[in-house]
């Protein structure tokens, strides 16, 4: 009797830890659902914030109020996750050309003068006063006002210590800049003034006047003594259509492969007048230069490959010795060599004088579409129309590494900063990460519209650039992390270069168009931030910013008082 009851207290127990067991597995199961529900509302809610911003900045920027819209960029969350951020903050950046909005008077401006020194800004207005700004926006501007109706003129005296301001009333004045003490005026004319200056050595000034409603007869202009004034208190120009392209280091000029079966050697910005490489008898390919910009490499239809002066003086060196056109031709990093790639399915490993005979390459299929040396010059990589790439050693010994994986013909390839990597890009859609020793499999980066044309690593060898047939460029974790970052394009890009230590990414394009993106997202917060000393009004950080009228007026006292200026009691919407 007693056993049995000790055993049914026992299930009972047993029944108890069980149910107590679920009891905590439920719980568990409904805390982990519980965060998971928390984190996809957080997700939504900073998709949708950032969201409205990149809506907004399209809003604002339409409505002609670009700086005003880049105010708003930094303020997303997750700006590099955020599909455009960098395109529209790298744009705007490039677009916008304001950096201060002088504001603070209360009628129509009549003048606007820089300092002799560029530091200051003078301006006249119909509110009866002159006031002198720091350029940057920064700081509160000096009032100088003197009661003579409205200021229709301005100038700073050569010494950048005093202003003139001349008046409605037919009186001009002259002010320490400053604002100390009482203005000196020279009285005289019976109509306003609507010009004012100083003499070059600042002992006179002039002043004209003029009446346009008839009201005087004073159309007249006057030189004054400066004695009174010592009792004052103290795009490019048109380059013709190229179809292959590469950028020299550092981003300042281009080499380029033209129709007309020449090369040029242009500055980025289009001044001065391109250097033209003369002397293929075929469509040239290509055209790269050295790693120091001194020379170029040239591949032609012709069968041969040219060095040349990158000032075009003195004659080519012609490499001569393939069996059908050459697609590409590259110098080594030490300048010694070039390595070629042509439709005669090899590549061939010169030296750059022209002297001895080539390293032949011999294994693939079909055309060779480009070549490519390692970092320290021993290896070559090769990409073919056979769907593969292939790494040599550059003095020909032994076998070569293939890359095997595309489902399309690879149009260019490119070595990663520590020679340990490649990149490959294809017509299958695809650029592909591979160990340069062919070990463990490729990373796949895919999302193009079409085919890969180009692929190259950042500097630190984080990050690959791509260009494509679709009009885009794309950045990507090298390790195939994360969604890429998009950047529009006007036509199909054919050279890129990163810049800065991989701050920025040149490009060239088809249409001959030439862009340099800043696509480092901390560094476009910055200087977003600091683009101009404009501060949003309370009524755009409510609209945009979704803040209360109260923090909104706080946020924009507080960003008015960072530029050490006392904050407008209201704000109209036209500002």
């Amino acid at each position: 009797m007693v056993a049995a009851g000790a055993a049914a207290l026992g299930a009972v127990a047993y029944g108890q830890k069980l149910r107590a067991d679920r009891l905590r597995v439920e719980e568990a199961r409904a805390r982990r659902e519980a965060d998971r529900q928390r984190d996809v509302a957080e997700e939504r809610r900073s998709e949708a914030h950032d969201a409205r911003i990149l809506a907004g900045f399209r809003e604002l920027a339409v409505r002609a109020q670009l700086p005003l819209a880049m105010k708003l960029l930094p303020e997303a969350e997750l700006p590099g996750a955020r599909r455009g951020w960098i395109e529209l903050a790298s744009d705007a950046l490039n677009a916008n050309a304001l950096r201060a909005t002088l504001r603070g008077h209360a009628g129509a401006l009549a003048a606007a003068v820089w300092s002799p020194d560029g530091t200051r800004v003078l301006t006249a207005s119909a509110d009866g006063a002159a006031r002198v700004w720091r350029a940057d926006g920064t700081g509160q501007a000096v009032v100088l006002e003197g009661g003579g109706g409205a200021v229709l003129a301005a100038a700073w005296s050569p010494d950048g210590e005093r202003a003139l301001a001349g008046s409605e009333d037919g009186t001009a004045r002259v002010w320490r800049i400053g604002g100390e003490g009482a203005p000196v005026v020279l009285a005289g004319h019976r109509g306003r003034i609507n010009a004012a200056a100083w003499s070059p050595d600042g002992a006179r000034v002039v002043t004209a006047a003029s009446d346009p409603w008839e009201r005087s007869s004073d159309r007249t202009a006057r030189v004054w003594s400066a004695e009174p004034l010592r009792a004052m208190p103290h795009r490019r120009r048109d380059l013709g259509f190229f179809h292959a392209a590469s950028i020299v280091e550092g981003g300042e000029r281009v080499v380029a492969a033209h129709e007309d079966r020449t090369a040029r050697v242009f500055r980025a910005d289009g001044e001065g007048e391109p250097v033209v490489l003369r002397g293929h008898e075929g469509w040239v390919a290509s055209a790269a230069p050295s790693a120091d910009g001194a020379r170029v490499v040239t591949a032609s239809f012709d069968r041969a490959a040219r060095v040349w002066s990158a000032d075009g003086k003195g004659e080519p060196v012609v490499l001569r010795g393939h069996e059908a056109e050459v697609r590409a031709a590259e110098l080594s990093p030490d300048g010694a060599r070039v390595v070629t790639a042509s439709d005669d399915g090899t590549a061939r490993v010169w030296r750059a004088d022209g002297e001895g005979e080539p390293v032949v390459l011999r294994g693939h299929e079909d055309w060779l579409t480009s070549a490519a040396w390692s970092p320290d010059g021993a290896r070559v990589l090769t990409t073919s129309l056979d769907h593969t790439a292939r790494v040599w050693r550059a003095d020909g010994e032994g076998e070569p590494v293939v890359l095997r994986g595309h489902d399309g013909g690879v149009h260019a390839g490119a070595w990663s900063p520590d020679g340990e990597r490649v990149v490959t890009a294809s017509d299958d859609g695809t650029a592909r990460v591979w160990s340069a020793r062919a070990e463990g499999e490729p990373v796949v980066l895919r999302g193009h519209d079409g085919a890969v044309l180009r692929a190259l690593f950042s500097p630190d060898g984080a990050r690959v650039a791509t260009a494509s047939a679709d009009a885009t460029v794309r950045l990507w974790s090298a390790a195939g992390e994360g969604a890429p970052i998009v950047l529009g394009a006007s036509a199909p890009v054919i050279a890129l270069a990163f810049l800065d230590g991989g701050q920025r990414l040149m490009t060239v394009a088809m249409d001959n168009g030439i862009h340099t993106w800043s696509i480092d997202v901390d560094t476009l917060k910055k200087r977003l931030l600091t683009a101009h000393t404009d501060c949003l009004p309370p009524h755009m950080r409510v609209t945009y910013l979704g803040e209360t009228a109260s923090s909104a007026q706080d946020r924009h006292a507080a960003c008015e008082r960072s530029y050490q200026r006392a904050p407008l009691l209201a704000e109209g919407r036209g500002q």
